[in-house]
């Protein structure tokens, strides 16, 4: 892949300087260091994952009880509350589609997964 997902849809952002070198004021979004893998506690991908996608390690991508489940949650309330995309497909719409937020764009992000094995 030649995009740097750390700088995909960021806004541009810039630090002031004064004439010493030191930082004086920032314009834009904040963005912190980098942190690896490495440099995390063990929990804290294991704690993203539960949150974000339980079943990231046995669906592939597309995770149809996350989407049931979805739907049911949105149906009872009347409008959207919850959504049943899955790590990958949220990866796929920041990294290769647009920030649209509607029931088609939805159904495409559903069939939209590269292949990340060749990646």
């Amino acid at each position: 892949m030649s995009k740097d997902l750390y700088a995909v849809n960021r806004p541009i952002a810039f630090t002031f300087l004064d004439v010493k070198g030191n930082e004086v004021g920032h314009r834009g979004a904040i963005i912190g260091k980098r942190l690896t893998l490495e440099d995390m506690p063990a929990w804290l991908p294991a704690a993203f994952i539960a949150m974000e996608d339980r079943n990231f390690y046995s669906h592939g991508g597309f995770d149809p009880r996350g989407l049931a489940r979805a739907m049911w949650t949105n149906f009872r309330a009347g409008h959207f509350v919850a959504g049943g995309s899955t790590i990958t497909q949220q990866t796929v719409k920041i990294v290769f589609l647009n920030q649209e937020r509607t029931m088609s764009a939805s159904w495409r992000n559903c069939w939209t997964r590269p292949n990340w094995k060749n990646r």
